[in-house]
């Protein structure tokens, strides 16, 4: 009789966004072990052939450099408003200046 070996694991992540990476883990590491075994089921055969495609990492790709260039809106804009703000004193000073003199 071939004894079933038991994986110990341990105890649950203290935030749900470790948790999340906890679980991840433990289903890829299920999906690897089942894949070699060739006990995969088809939709985790399916899964796998889809994030390896070439559209996939297009997409990934796409998606990556639309996050940088929303960073990047949201740093000009930050730019922008610390331009106007020096704009505006520098504005009151001449007035304040001109005022008093």
């Amino acid at each position: 009789m071939a004894e079933k070996k038991k994986k110990v694991v341990g105890k649950p992540a203290d935030t749900p966004e470790a948790r999340e990476k906890q679980l991840t883990n433990m289903a890829m590491d299920l999906a690897h072990k089942q894949l070699l075994d060739g006990t995969a089921p088809p939709s985790v055969v399916q899964h796998f052939l889809k994030i390896g495609s070439s559209r996939e990492q297009q997409e990934r790709e796409m998606l990556t450099k639309q996050a940088d260039l929303l960073e990047a809106k949201v740093s000009n804009m930050s730019v922008d408003r610390d331009a106007q703000e020096a704009a505006e004193k520098a504005i009151e000073a001449i007035r304040s200046y001109n005022k008093g003199g």
